[in-house]
């Protein structure tokens, strides 16, 4: 279902591609809430930031119903992602702690429809947009503490910054740096001020992790480790997308 929201957003985008022209063009800059959806972990937001700018193509002189209001908007976009993070396990008394601070370069593609307010003064419009966004990482910090009493091994107990080494405290290093995801948002704009609040949900797992239960469980039963081996290696149990809620404020001018 996810995968063929993001194809049809495409092929729609690119179809009407065809038609276009340049409109205007806008700057837009915007704080907010992000967060990691994950079923294993419970999770508190970090600092969302959106910062970049975008060009609107429009379709007016296309002879139909819908040609002064649908119109597609291209972005560049330096964004901030990420969450708290904690985990407990209370019969294995085991405690795991950290968050993850990533920082993407996202393209997004979104089809937009605009319609004027009903206001006495005229150029009040509100917005609707909908579409992917393709995201790069490119730098990101991580903190990951896990403590187990009674299991002295590394790969159960550890601290990414009190690590010898730095590469633990890279985010990249450890979560995949390629990122799709779905924008959804409504605006409004007036004269060259712009206000936009969108909900941004990711589809791509950020890593894959080995699941601290099954380690236990084949730490004290080495037959079931044996027997359950190669399936175990096939099971991602993290299941972590990208969240983020933000509002931005922005300018625009017409490029014509």
């Amino acid at each position: 279902m996810k995968k063929g929201i993001i194809i049809l957003s495409l092929a729609l985008t690119m179809g009407f591609s065809a038609f276009a022209q340049f409109t205007d063009w806008g700057v837009r800059f915007g704080l907010g809430a992000a967060t990691i959806s994950d079923d294993l972990l419970t999770r508190s937001p970090v600092c969302a930031m959106d910062l970049g700018g975008y060009v609107n193509y429009g379709f007016e002189n296309t002879a139909a119903f819908w040609a002064d209001n649908l119109y597609l908007q291209l972005g560049a976009n330096i964004v901030r992602r990420g969450a708290r993070f904690e985990q407990v396990w209370e019969l294995q008394r085991s405690y795991r702690e950290g968050f993850y601070h990533l920082n993407y370069f996202e393209i997004p593609v979104l089809a937009a429809w605009k319609m004027e307010l009903p206001f006495a003064e005229a150029e009040h419009y509100a917005n609707l947009y909908v579409g992917p966004a393709l995201g790069v990482g490119f730098f990101g910090r991580i903190w990951d503490r896990h403590v187990t009493p009674g299991f002295p091994q590394t790969s159960v107990n550890y601290d990414t910054y009190e690590s010898q080494n730095r590469s633990d405290k890279k985010a990249f290093k450890h979560m995949r740096r390629f990122d799709i995801s779905s924008r959804i948002g409504i605006g409004y704009k007036h004269n060259t001020l712009t206000v936009d609040l969108f909900w941004e949900h990711g589809f791509i797992s950020l890593m894959k992790e080995q699941d601290v239960l099954r380690t236990l469980d084949a730490q004290s039963t080495e037959n079931n480790n044996n027997n359950n081996n190669n399936t175990d290696n096939n099971i991602n149990p993290y299941t972590g997308v990208n969240n983020a809620l933000v509002l931005s404020i922005g300018y625009t001018l017409p490029l014509k």
